[in-house]
């Protein structure tokens, strides 16, 4: 018997969403923390750890500037935005070019772990402990 592995999509009223997520803010604001990173570093990250859950912004950074838009994913204790370029010029009857580039973010915590003794472990199991956030992170090392 096959069993679905990927959950169908589901909209903002059918998810229940993690509380620390409100603490990102509104959807006219960059999360933050949040740092700019090269494309390499986005999707190295963004495949670590699973999507639980998308949402798009129109960043506003200056109340009277334009908008930048924005699909943010949220996954573990993280986000990984997309922003869309801007800018973009129309030649003739050729579709649109984009002027700027995609810029990809990392939203939350960098964190800073230290291996901590939970003596609930087994033996091959590690737990860590981020300085800055208190983020738990535990991993097998067992192979």
């Amino acid at each position: 018997m096959l069993l679905k592995l990927v959950p169908r999509l589901v909209g903002e009223f059918e998810f229940e969403k993690p509380v620390w997520l409100d603490g990102f803010g509104n959807y006219n604001r960059m999360p933050t923390p949040s740092r700019k990173v090269d494309e390499g570093t986005f999707w190295y990250a963004f495949h670590c750890h699973p999507i639980n859950y998308m949402e798009f912004r129109q960043v506003m950074d200056d109340p009277n500037g334009p908008s930048r838009s924005m699909y943010i994913f949220w996954g573990n204790d993280a986000g990984y935005a997309i922003e869309m370029p801007g800018k973009w010029t129309f030649t003739g009857d050729q579709p649109a070019r984009y002027v700027d580039s995609v810029v990809y973010h990392l939203i939350g915590c960098e964190h800073d772990f230290e291996e901590v003794v939970d003596p609930a472990n087994l033996p091959f199991m590690h737990s860590y402990k981020c300085c800055l956030c208190g983020h738990i992170h535990k991993s097998d090392s067992s192979d």
